[in-house]
């Protein structure tokens, strides 16, 4: 359903992302990790076509996305960026319906509410909704977007780091929300560092290093060699409950 085909980026003459292919099919929950600067969140503004690659080309259903107009992919695909700054004071409620806007022409219809209200409920921001965005802390106004990007209804569901600014209950309550969403046949792709949240709900992985896939598949691919090439620190990594854990070996040589 989504493909990219030997897409490769680059900022000037600085190589981010080179020869990626992945396909990545109705349901998945994918998270993308690795390093700092491995090309998390370049490979995500380049699904959006936010950035456009200089190599390669990214399908939705078989049609390149560079050919789709904007309001085309935002009906395909809702987008939460890693951080957004203050903007024009408005409510929660009208931020969140704004995720609507791809779905009517002039005005929004009765279902429109109805399907904000019910994000709005989802993400526990039911007594945020008249508040002006702007006075919420970090953590609330990203849960707000995580929000409008739900009211899109989108088959493709992109976010950049959603838990960062989160405390654990939140963090928690948006992954079980975004777990629930794949099973239900959505996409779900997140940029993440947590390595330990990522391997609780996502069900693929795709880690990346130096602008390359240097890994993708299941659970499989969280062994202590390749977590220790990929971050260059030494884990022990053991199984309690039937869950892995990453355990960081601090030595005072390292």
């Amino acid at each position: 359903m989504l493909n990219i085909n030997n897409i490769s980026f680059a900022y000037s003459k600085e190589n981010v992302l080179e020869d990626i292919n992945l396909n990545i099919s109705f349901g998945e929950f994918v998270a993308v990790a690795g390093p700092n600067g491995s090309g998390k969140s370049t490979l995500i503004k380049c699904i959006n076509n936010l950035l456009k690659p200089q190599k390669g080309n990214i399908e939705l259903s078989g049609k390149k996305i560079g050919n789709l107009s904007k309001n085309e992919i935002a009906s395909i695909i809702g987008y939460v960026p890693q951080y957004e700054g203050r903007t024009v004071p408005t409510s929660v409620f009208n931020t969140v319906l704004l995720g609507r806007k791809p779905h009517f022409s002039w005005a929004p219809a009765k279902k429109d509410f109805e399907i904000v209200e019910k994000v709005l409920n989802q993400l526990d921001l039911q007594d945020f909704s008249i508040r002006d965005i702007n006075t919420l802390s970090g953590g609330q106004r990203q849960r707000v977007y995580i929000a409008r990007a739900l009211a899109q209804e989108s088959k493709i569901l992109l976010l950049d780091e959603p838990t960062a600014n989160l405390d654990l209950k939140h963090q928690l309550e948006v992954m079980k929300l975004l777990k629930e969403i794949s099973n239900e046949g959505f996409t779900v792709i997140i940029a993440i560092h947590d390595l330990q949240m990522a391997m609780q709900f996502c069900n693929r992985f795709v880690l990346l290093k130096s602008g390359n896939v240097y890994a993708d598949g299941h659970h499989e691919v969280f062994t202590n060699e390749i977590i220790e090439k990929l971050f260059e620190v030494k884990v022990n990594i053991q199984t309690i409950d039937n869950q892995k854990i990453i355990i960081p070996i601090y030595k005072n040589d390292i």
